[in-house]
């Protein structure tokens, strides 16, 4: 019994350390500050980074273009990008784009962009796309390696930066990562499943189901991030009309230290058995 109750402990504790809301407000992350309105109702935006019930300043406002939050399970390696936003189908003139990675600090920005495709190298510095724009139906999706000849799809009259939104060409896919995507969850499912509770319905909708989730397996960069790096997140769909970013902080692609586990273990075992000793004298 001693030993069932040390280890569920640490069962849950390492549960409870290992998920984090990483979202960051828009133009707000480490490296990044420009002070502009923010689009919101219902009060105005709400959640970690102001995100929830936020689209950018003049767009069409909304639960269905609404991206709330990034969530990073550093024991499995898994982010998951939650939103009112249909991500597996997107909406008329706004189309899923791609999850943009970049290792070491803040991706570049250009705000004021032509629409077309722009290469990588020159605007954004991101390292990787995963190709959320392809379906998310199967179990993977392709991992893009970045570079200088990668050509990037733009939002037209991006004022607010939401640049770039989805890979066009350019590289070769390096590997796959694994995707899982859930539709149509209530506020209560979201809370309990990803850990981040009090997401609103928004505006303009009905019911209570209101909230998508993609996860997305990122274990091929942990060989890529040095314990010292942050790793940031952006994305948008195609029309730019909410953009939403994240940051995961150093460590947390680290492999967990198997030698501290079995060590405490060992200590839950020995201490099982002094009570075993005791009981039997």
């Amino acid at each position: 019994m001693a030993l069932a109750l040390a280890v569920g402990a640490l069962a849950m504790s390492g549960a409870l350390a290992a998920t984090v809301n990483v979202t960051v407000a828009d133009w707000n992350g480490p490296g990044a500050s420009l002070n502009k309105p923010v689009w919101g109702w219902n009060g105005g935006p709400a959640g970690v980074g102001a995100e929830d019930n936020e689209t950018e300043y003049g767009t069409y406002r909304g639960q269905i273009w609404d991206l709330e939050a990034f969530v990073f399970n550093s024991d499995t390696k898994k982010l998951s990008l939650i939103g009112g936003y249909d991500l597996e189908n997107g909406l008329t003139d706004g189309a899923p784009g791609d999850l943009f990675i970049k290792i070491g600090g803040v991706a570049g920005f250009n705000p004021i962009t032509p629409t077309g495709d722009v290469a990588n190298g020159t605007y954004y510095q991101y390292d990787y796309a995963v190709r959320l724009s392809q379906s998310l139906a199967g179990p993977t999706v392709s991992v893009i390696d970045l570079n200088a000849s990668s050509q990037l799809n733009t939002v037209a009259n991006d004022y607010m930066g939401s640049n770039p939104w989805k890979w066009s060409s350019g590289s070769d896919a390096i590997s796959a990562a694994g995707v899982d995507y859930q539709a149509s969850l209530t506020a209560e499912q979201v809370a309990a499943q990803y850990g981040v509770s009090g997401l609103l319905k928004g505006a303009y909708t009905a019911g209570d189901a209101q909230h998508n989730v993609v996860t997305i397996d990122l274990s091929f960069l942990v060989s890529e991030v040095e314990p010292d790096e942050m790793v940031w997140l952006g994305y948008t769909m195609q029309c730019g009309n909410d953009m939403i970013h994240g940051t995961i902080p150093s460590g947390g692609f680290r492999t967990p230290d198997g030698g501290l586990t079995l060590a405490m273990m060992g200590l839950a075992l020995g201490g099982l058995g002094l009570v075993s000793r005791k009981l039997r004298r």
